[in-house]
């Protein structure tokens, strides 16, 4: 089974992812100039040209993303001009900024894929890579995880992003150790919904303005009345909530799918775990090219790595990615509000059956 639900609470964090003008993509454009294309209903592509710092970087719109055409401007390293720089913690890519331009209103809302060239950037422990978009009418940059990022045969990464229209790019890797929490719950609300993490950080704050938080003192008398009653109250509430939602898991295995369980949490955090590793493994695989160049030893063993980890997440008995798009990811943030009751309640018992109190 692996480690315990105890060593895991941390993990609990991790749940509250062509044409234009009768084909062809953007032109290369003069050296160092923009690249305009005109996109309608058919979806389109725009690319920075070779001789641009930014070169790799291409925006690719989708097909019935537009309803009319739109003359669409692609701004590379050189003529990009963003009127600030995401805050510390970002490590740009050389040459990692592009933008895009067009007349008439701004469609904020039009999706698009994003792929962003790194070159040879790879993300040290502790580092994660990322593309930052801006947008002017709100004077806020927003950092994106990728979906995908990939290496050629030598070694060159590429990531890509499906998001939605920003005035500026910006590319390259973040520190998490020096990345503003607020970036940070940007790719919570992105990956899980918008609204997830101002919703988890506004039910903490609920929870701590209780009269028995504020009343809490460090004895036995008080912390038994905040286990036996708030504490208790809460988890019982969360537990209904999770037996209900239960309830709708038919497709899921639902005879597997006791959402109650140590199982339940001990598979749910090594089917976390497993889709953090198959992104880490990803991230250093390199495509084998026609030649067959890049199949070499090293790249068998990172992709046995990556499909032995999703053979292990095909395995378990309950479908926790069925369990999310089920219930949404509100089921997620009730399900650590319940563990986090439990654990609390643990805590306390520990300490005073060790008379730590």
């Amino acid at each position: 089974m692996g480690l315990t639900y105890r060593s895991r609470l941390a993990l609990l964090l991790l749940f509250p992812e062509l044409l234009s003008c009768g084909g062809g993509g953007g032109g290369d454009g003069e050296a160092g100039q923009p690249t305009d294309v005109a996109v309608g209903p058919e979806g389109g592509e725009l690319a920075v040209g070779p001789s641009d710092p930014a070169y790799g970087f291409k925006v690719v719109i989708p097909a019935g993303a537009l309803t009319e055409r739109r003359t669409i401007t692609l701004d590379g390293y050189r003529t990009a001009y963003a009127p600030t720089r995401p805050n510390k913690g970002f490590i740009a890519r050389e040459g990692g900024v592009a933008g895009l331009r067009t007349r008439g209103a701004t469609p904020y809302g039009l999706p698009m894929t994003v792929h962003a060239p790194l070159g040879g950037m790879t993300a040290a422990a502790g580092e994660i890579v990322g593309l930052f978009g801006y947008d002017s009418s709100a004077d806020q940059w927003h950092l994106m995880a990728p979906d995908a990022v990939s290496r050629d045969t030598v070694g060159a990464a590429m990531l890509s992003v499906r998001t939605t229209w920003h005035d500026f790019f910006a590319w390259g890797k973040v520190v998490m150790t020096e990345i503003p929490v607020d970036y940070l719950r940007q790719v919570v609300d992105a990956r899980f919904g918008g609204g997830v993490s101002a919703a988890a950080t506004a039910e903490l704050a609920r929870i701590t303005a209780q009269r028995e938080f504020q009343q809490l003192h460090p004895n036995r008398e008080s912390l038994l009345a905040f286990r036996n009653g708030f504490l208790e109250v809460f988890k019982q509430g969360q537990r209904n909530y999770l037996l209900a939602e239960q309830a709708r898991l038919g497709n899921c295995g639902a005879a597997n799918c006791d959402v109650l369980s140590d199982r339940f949490l001990d598979d749910a955090m090594s089917y976390a775990g497993n889709l953090i590793k198959i992104k880490w493994w990803t991230f250093f695989l390199f495509e084998a090219g026609p030649d067959g160049k890049g199949a070499d030893l090293v790249n068998l063993l990172l992709l046995w790595k990556v499909i032995s980890l999703y053979v292990a997440n095909e395995s378990f008995p309950c479908d926790y990615k069925c369990v999310t798009e089920t219930c949404g990811s509100e089921f997620w943030v009730g399900y650590a509000g319940y563990w986090f009751s439990v654990i609390s309640q643990e805590l306390i018992d520990t300490a005073i059956a060790n008379n730590w109190v």
